[in-house]
């Protein structure tokens, strides 16, 4: 027994990660053939060459001059190539600080990523609810053409007033009418996936996709617990780069209190005499950068309050996000055991055929029913949405 019930467990474990795959493969090609992901990357390229540009020393400075003298001295001829040179360059700072902005830019590359993700799961979802509820609606169209048909059958035995056959007329007119809305729902959606395929069409057919292959998030009790390992996962890396960045740019600028040392070639030739040499020169930085380091301060306080800002604003929405999902779970759950129960639509029409109910009780059993399975599906949508922003 134990090992029939271990065989069902891991039967049901390949299924799920069958479903979750077949999502992922599709996102993948998503973010493989996405514009916008292309675009995020090469941004997150250019930046990061921008960032380089502050590992370069300055320009040299090259100088030259030609000065008259008189008959006796001659003409004078000065040349002098100069390079400055900052504390930073000299320390290694700089290579510090294109690091941590190469963090930021990576950490915004992700999150471009992930935003992408939530987007293309999002329309997969609505686009596999639409396509699951438009099969339904093909049936529910189906029974109505039935029940026209049958109703026409009767009218002509003189079974059934024209008033029936009209009212049966009137909801196949109103089931089409709602077919035709989802079928452009549908469209829609097909053309949103293939926006984000970079226009170009899915080869995958998730026409055949069923709500059960979006899959569904494991969910322990404990929130604090899930919380601990989505935070290890997921570190606020950008918040923390912020942070790093501020204080090595508050570094920067105490060390701009340093003088700028330049040192180069110099030369001085006259027709008589020729001096050539080293030269040296000091900035004394006496007048600039007097509120520099203030304002360095300031950011690493703005920095720190803002990562701890995004650290209660993620907790709050991740707490909230996982009750709603745990609620929707159980909501979902009750919808599937009663749709077991009571979901044979055929029942009710071979009620009305045997002339256990009348017309206007098998519409209203019909409306009440597909009334429930659209809810459902409501439930279904706001379920998988709410465990893809809480996986995001």
């Amino acid at each position: 027994m134990k090992k029939f019930f271990l065989f069902i467990f891991l039967l049901i474990s390949v299924v799920a990660d069958a479903q979750n795959n077949r999502v992922e493969a599709v996102l993948d090609t998503l973010k493989k053939n996405s514009l916008l992901i292309k675009v995020a990357f090469q941004n997150s390229a250019y930046q990061a060459l921008e960032n380089r540009d502050i590992l370069f020393l300055e320009n040299p400075e090259v100088e030259f001059n030609y000065l008259f003298g008189d008959e006796e001295s001659g003409n004078r001829r000065d040349f002098s190539v100069m390079q400055s040179f900052k504390a930073q360059d000299i320390s290694g700072l700089k290579f510090k600080m294109v690091n941590s902005k190469n963090k930021i830019s990576a950490y915004e590359y992700d999150e471009a990523v992930r935003d992408f993700e939530l987007e293309a799961r999002n329309v997969l979802i609505d686009f596999v609810i639409a396509n699951t509820l438009l099969k339904k609606y093909a049936e529910r169209t189906e029974l109505s053409r039935k029940l026209v048909e049958a109703e026409k059958r009767r009218l002509d035995l003189g079974e059934a007033s024209v008033m029936e056959y009209h009212k049966a007329e009137m909801y196949l007119a109103t089931v089409g009418g709602l077919q035709q809305r989802c079928e452009t729902d549908l469209v829609t959606l097909a053309q949103e996936v293939m926006r984000l395929n970079g226009g170009v069409s899915v080869p995958v057919d998730i026409y055949n996709w069923e709500v059960s292959d979006l899959g569904s998030a494991t969910l322990i009790d404990d929130f604090e617990a899930w919380y601990q390992e989505y935070e290890n996962a997921r570190p606020l890396v950008g918040a923390s780069a912020s942070i790093e960045s501020a204080t090595l740019d508050l570094k920067s600028a105490r060390m701009d209190w340093i003088p700028e040392i330049s040192v180069g070639y110099m030369q001085e030739v006259t027709d008589v005499e020729k001096f050539r040499g080293v030269a040296t020169q000091i900035s004394m930085p006496i007048w600039s950068n007097r509120r520099n380091v203030g304002k360095k301060k300031i950011e690493i306080e703005m920095a720190k309050t803002q990562e701890l800002s995004a650290k209660n604003d993620r907790y709050s929405q991740k707490r909230v996000l996982f009750e709603r999902c745990k609620s929707l779970k159980n909501l979902c759950d009750y919808y599937h055991e009663s749709l077991d129960k009571f979901g044979d639509i055929q029942i009710v029409y071979k009620a009305l055929h045997e002339g256990e109910i009348s017309l206007i009780e098998f519409i209203s059993e019909c409306d009440m029913y597909y009334e429930f399975f659209a809810t459902h599906l409501e439930s279904e949508r706001e379920r998988l949405k709410a465990e893809a922003e809480l996986m995001r």
